[in-house]
């Protein structure tokens, strides 16, 4: 994942470890209480993640929830997320 944010806009791109099918864009925003950003695949067959991590201010990581969208077949489907520079 390569994650930016500037004036609290959220950019990046992202690619999945175990299947470099899977990979795309991130989009989002940085709040004063919570970061929220979604992770867009390139090829639309796969689903979009929804992240929401609470903020902690200049840290080196974050850890939060998912859920996905775009995605009838694993509409259920939602957990932990954990990331760390």
């Amino acid at each position: 994942m390569n994650l930016q944010e500037s004036s609290g806009n959220l950019s990046g791109s992202w690619a999945s470890a175990n299947n470099p099918r899977v990979a795309g864009t991130i989009s989002g925003r940085a709040g004063s209480s919570d970061v929220k950003f979604n992770l867009t695949p390139g090829d639309t067959s796969y689903c979009t993640y929804v992240i929401d991590a609470p903020a902690k201010g200049a840290v080196s990581s974050m850890s939060g929830h998912f859920t996905v969208t775009n995605c009838p077949d694993f509409a259920s489907l939602s957990g932990s997320f954990d990331a760390s520079r």
